[in-house]
């Protein structure tokens, strides 16, 4: 029997609930759900490289293929452009793809095993800059994603507060995956 008919089972036999007495029955919650992408430290300018790092990691690259994502540091920028990332991506032997998403999308990357890296606004207004970030975990029930951004510490946003600074940034995300045969 499923867990749903054990559940609908139990509410029929215990017959109508009396008004302001709360029902027996255990709300249904999905777990969060996490990718185990491993946390780089970023150093000074170099969230892209740490972010593309990050993801490269946890496909378990080799480590001539981490090297790659330094190519893409652009000194003039003092930083990296997405799609610079994502060339470096591809020379370390992965399929990488810039795309604009939205947050249901960046569930469905989780779901599909693909930690997205974000282009967001990072900062307090009105002094924010582009940053990088993974995402790696969504919490359905608190309504918040996980990113490493860099930090020594994962950082969690709400779902509002992740789509308005990465909003102001394009919405776009580059997703690298393992290149098939």
């Amino acid at each position: 029997m499923t867990r749903m008919a054990v559940v609908l089972a139990m509410a029929l036999s215990l017959g109508p609930v009396p008004i302001g007495i709360a029902s027996p029955v255990p709300p249904i919650t999905t777990p969060p759900l996490e990718l185990p992408v491993p946390l780089v430290r970023q150093t000074r300018e170099r969230c892209g490289q740490a972010a593309l790092e990050m993801v490269l990691r946890y496909y378990a690259a080799a480590s001539a293929a981490l090297r790659e994502g330094e190519l893409a540091y652009d000194p003039t920028l003092r930083g990296s452009l997405i799609t610079d990332l994502a060339a470096a991506a591809r020379r370390a032997g992965f399929d990488a793809e810039v795309v604009a998403l939205s947050a249901d999308s960046l569930v469905a990357a989780l779901v599909a095993g693909v930690p997205p890296i974000l282009l967001y606004q990072n900062g307090r207004a009105p002094l924010t800059v582009p940053h990088f970030g993974v995402v790696t975990r969504w919490d359905a029930a608190r309504d918040e994603f996980t990113l490493n951004d860099g930090r020594a510490t994962p950082r969690v946003m709400s779902r509002d507060e992740l789509t308005k600074r990465w909003r102001t940034a394009g919405s776009r995300a580059l997703l690298v995956r393992r290149r098939l045969p």
